[in-house]
């Protein structure tokens, strides 16, 4: 399974729009788009008071990846998005 949170998704589509000319930046976004309707692709959807709570864990966990963070206290809060 791969998971990923709406917050990363994001910052990925405005990079894309920085960095990338504009046609091929929307294709990419596209692109993401498609793949987030396969069945072991998750998204979580994160609060507001899950990203601050994050901050928290983060700190107490320096050296630490976002995707063990997340994992770590949302592990039920993952919801599907597409098909």
């Amino acid at each position: 399974m791969i998971y990923t949170t709406d917050y990363f998704l994001n910052e990925t589509f405005t990079l894309f729009f920085k960095r990338l000319y504009p046609e091929l930046a929307k294709r990419s976004m596209e692109l993401l788009m498609e793949g987030l309707t396969a069945d072991n692709f998750n998204v979580i959807w994160i609060t507001p008071e899950q990203f601050y709570q994050t901050q928290s864990l983060r700190v107490k966990f320096l050296g630490y990846s976002s995707d063990f963070i997340y994992g770590l206290d949302f592990n039920g809060g993952n919801k599907r998005i597409g098909n």
